[in-house]
Order: structure tokens, then sequence, then C-alpha cells
């Protein structure tokens, strides 16, 4: 665990002074010149400003740090913030005073000695401030989790990760840091501050995918919308997370991509080793689509697959997982040898593969949401959890007033 100070001003102070400060808890920095906190690892933060010779504790929050902006600046991604009332004075006499103005001017986080010394200061100063930070270490501690369902959450973050940045949205992936284990929804989506009930998904614009709800197959399911507008409206991206009748063990999870603009319907299947099941050869044949030599597609076949190798899910970790993702048809046309593993120069990168696909230069076309249904139930009877993404827009204009809808 690693305590970071950040001195508030500028976007830190705006963010803190707005209205809705206290019940979003977030603020998102681009390029802050903090290059010693690693991407991918959470801190806790504490928020100061100063006051004569000392400072005043004012906040407290976590942060997870995104990629870098130039040689030393990096991304910063705030959530879990909350104001220290009353605030807390640490004058130069104090023994938490030193490893704060050394932390301050070299924009490094604190070591273990100067961590106990500033949190006791906070703890002892209010019975409230105490259960603040009690909580955010909990929250920035390791959490990992083994087996099958952490091969399953991990699976889940990477499908939701490479949506985002299929849909342009590569700043809002910090937010995937916040994970919480939440028993009753042990899916991934179930457990970030963005996610939604069920219930709640009839009243979205991408509510055709509200049939999941009324049992066609056993299912639970969390979703979220993110959109550059705080609102959810225009450009973005609605992510389904579903998974089937927990009684048995899951055997993977499956990537459903759709973009009703282009009509194309992408499934990316994750698994540990290159053996297809029949309901992906299925989809293939229903989907792919025709030999035209006009066709700009680079892939017109929609099922693509993805070999993973993942021993737990851990939320520090990167959110993206390693391993290069093949074209399903290209893994059963290749005459597999006994003695070799399954080798193919044709393959994609996770970023070249989220921008090909975001673009829908890859996928099955002239897809509707009746065909996405169908391949979410073949994809849930073979007892894979899914993650659908809709990469569209929602128009004001067009759509009728949601009431107390929106995700940020």
């Amino acid at each position: 665990m690693a305590v970071a100070i950040f001195e508030v001003a500028g976007q830190m102070r705006q963010a803190m002074s707005r209205s809705d400060f206290d019940r979003s808890g977030r603020i998102g920095l681009d390029a802050y010149p903090y290059r010693a906190l690693k991407r991918g690892e959470l801190h806790l933060a504490v928020f100061v400003v100063s006051s004569g010779n000392g400072f005043k504790i004012v906040g407290l929050g976590r942060v997870a740090p995104g990629d870098r902006s130039g040689i030393s600046n990096r991304n910063l991604e705030f959530d879990l913030c909350r104001k220290i009332k009353p605030e807390v004075v640490v004058q130069p006499d104090n023994d938490a005073y030193p490893g704060l103005i050394r932390a301050l001017n070299g924009r490094t986080p604190l070591n273990g000695s100067e961590e106990q010394d500033l949190l006791s200061v906070i703890s002892n100063s209010a019975d409230v401030a105490a259960r603040d930070v009690e909580f955010l270490l909990e929250q920035v501690g390791c959490n990992a989790i083994e087996g099958n369902d952490g091969f399953l959450l991990a699976c889940e973050r990477d499908a939701v990760a490479l949506s985002l940045k299929a849909a342009n949205l590569q700043a809002e992936l910090p937010k995937l840091s916040g994970w919480q284990l939440v028993s009753s929804c042990p899916w991934f989506i179930g457990g970030l501050d963005e996610s939604r009930d069920s219930s709640d998904h009839h009243s979205s614009a991408d509510r055709e995918l509200s049939w999941l709800q009324e049992g066609a197959v056993p299912s639970s399911y969390s979703w979220m919308r993110v959109a550059r507008r705080t609102d959810g409206y225009g450009p973005g991206v609605t992510m389904v997370n579903a998974r089937p009748d927990p009684n048995s063990e899951l055997g993977g999870v499956d990537l459903v991509y759709f973009n009703p603009n282009f009509g194309v319907l992408t499934l990316i299947h994750y698994g540990a080793d290159w053996i297809l099941d029949e309901y992906l050869d299925e989809i293939d044949d229903l989907y792919a689509g025709e030999d035209d030599p006009s066709d700009p597609r680079l892939v017109s076949n929609p099922v693509f697959v993805k070999r993973v190798n993942v021993k737990k899910f851990e939320v520090e970790k990167e959110w993206l997982l390693g391993g290069a993702i093949r074209v399903a048809q290209d893994i059963r046309n290749h005459e597999i040898s006994c003695d070799a593993p399954f080798r193919s120069e044709r393959h994609l990168s996770n970023g070249t593969f989220a921008a090909l696909l975001g673009a829908g230069w890859l996928g099955g076309r002239a897809a509707g949401f009746e065909q996405v249904r169908d391949v979410v139930e073949l994809a849930l009877e073979a007892r894979r959890a899914v993650v659908v993404a809709i990469h569209g827009n929602w128009d004001v204009a067009e759509s009728h007033h949601f009431g107390e809808q929106w995700l940020f």
C-alpha cells in the first residue's frame, strides 16, 4: 500500500468545489506531474492545502494512475473521494510534517513510517475520519481471486477494456481499477461503481437487450453506459455483463461486440487453448459475410479467439490480458500436428484489434439486435459468461427522458 499526497489546486480544486463532488467522489486529471505512481496500482490519496507554516488535510480518496502523458506526466483518476470535516492541521512540529513535505516536493509516495505517522494523525482527529481511513485502506489493498472465478473475472475485464478502446474511450480505463467484489454480483461489471441493476436496463436507449431479464435463458446481469458526456448521451458504449445460472462451473467468457451504425457483429472467445466449441461454428456459418471482392472488411467472419494464460484476477494488474487474437476460421483450417502447438502468422494485437473493431473493419455484417440476442443465447447455453458491448450513439433529440439513469 502507498499513500500519495496531492496539493489541491487547478482542476482538483474545481472538482472538489462542485456540488456533485460529495455524491460522485470523482476527479480526473490529465497529464499530472506525478511520475512515481505506476499504472495499474491503487494508492490512497491525501488532499492538502497550504495553511500558514503548515498544511490542512482536507480530503481522502483513492487514485488509479493511467497512461503516461509525455516524459514525466501521468493521467490520474481519483474515486471514492470524500472531504474531511473537521479539516486536520499538520504543523511543522508534528511527526507527520517532514514526510508530507518530502512527498510534496518530490512528488513521490510516503514510505512506511511516514504513512503510519500521517494516517494516525488523520484517524485520531475524529471517528468519521478513522472510519474513512480504514475503508480506503481496504479498497487499495491487494484483491486477488484465484481459480476459475479469477479466470472469469480477468477475461470479463479484458472484454470491457477492449470495448472501451474500440469505442475510443481509453480515458475511461482507470475506472476499471475501482472494482470491488460484490457477493450478489460476482461478475466484473457488477463490482464497478458505474454498474446499473438489470431492472433499469429497460429504460435505456439500448433496451433491445432487456430480453435477458425475461428468462429466455436463466441469467443474471449488470450493465453500464460509458460516454464522454456525463449524462451518457452522445457517442459511447453500453455494456451488459451476463452469466447463466451459476449452479455449475462456467467454461469461460465471450465478448459480443455490436455496432448498430455499421451492422457489425463480432464475438471474441476467451480460452486457455485452441479448442473451439460447436456453437462458434454455428455463429460463423450464420453471420459470416459472403466472399465479395468489393467488401472493404479485412475479416468478414464474426468469430475470433483470444488464447490467454491467466492464473488469477488482481485489481492492480493491467486491464488487458496478453495474448494474440486470431480468426476462428484460421484455427479450424489449420492442421495441428500432434507434437507441436498451434502457430499462426495471421493474428492481431490488443491495440490493433480494438482500432479495427471500432472502425467496422472486422466482423459479420447486416446484423441487428435480433442477431445479437441469438448469439448471446448460444453462448449462455454453452455455459459461458458474456459481455455484450453496444457501440452506439444516444441521441437526446430522439430519445425520451430516462430520469435519474445517468451513470457518472
